[in-house]
């Protein structure tokens, strides 16, 4: 079970671009989920390009 005092809305955002990882990072937080569909690929689709490079970055 999650707990839910340890779970928070960092931020909404329709392109995976637009989300300031370096930041959450600077802020001390260790983990991040994303809900994928339509943000960093289509709905069921391949992950688009430019965010390949920049999942690439991020590890």
């Amino acid at each position: 079970m999650i707990n839910k005092k340890a779970t928070n809305v960092l931020e909404s955002a329709n392109k995976f671009g637009h989300i300031d990882f370096e930041k959450h990072m600077q802020d001390g937080k260790k983990w991040i989920i994303l809900d994928i569909d339509d943000c960093v690929a289509p709905h069921h689709g391949n992950i688009y390009p430019t965010n390949i490079k920049r999942i690439k970055d991020l590890l």
